[in-house]
């Protein structure tokens, strides 16, 4: 199966379920480096607010997960206000492996949504839950070729 035509190489990383930086990880060797992006209130995209049931503007942060200072992973995460945005700003520049993987009140949505971005750089999307703060948070982790030139070797 071609995934938005991706490498093959890439199949693993697309259909994971578990912790992107604990594989990274173990792959690698080495623990990846985290680069905030950018973070803060924007317009989001009108399947996000639609997935979130977001009258009101979201709430994004943006890294780059990285081996040996190299890009390997852009990551996207959208959430509402409230709860779930509070949850994303107190991470700073902890991965977010480290509030879905050991908080057992997040929960994700058993379905993957494959995306790419402008260019063709595949990757895919995800909904997760916590039960108890009753707040929605989308994922999107896109694979650079980076990765796979890393992979490769």
């Amino acid at each position: 199966m071609e995934t938005l035509n991706a490498a093959e190489a890439l199949h693993p990383w697309l259909r994971l379920t578990t912790s992107l930086t604990q594989k990274l990880q173990h792959s690698f060797a080495t623990k990846p480096g985290l680069s905030l992006l950018g973070e803060g209130l924007e317009h989001g995209n009108t399947w996000e607010r639609e997935l979130l049931s977001a009258q009101q503007n979201v709430y994004a942060r943006h890294i780059a997960l990285t081996i040996g200072g190299t890009p390997v992973v852009l990551a996207r995460s959208v959430t509402t206000r409230g709860s779930g945005m509070d949850a994303l700003t107190h991470l700073k520049t902890r991965p977010l492996a480290e509030l879905l993987f050991e908080d057992s009140q997040w929960e994700r949505n058993a379905n993957m949504q494959y995306l790419a971005l402008d260019g063709g750089v595949p990757g895919r999307g995800c909904l997760w839950h916590n039960r108890v703060l009753g707040a929605g948070l989308i994922v999107q982790e896109f694979f650079l070729h980076a990765l796979l030139a890393k992979v490769g070797s």
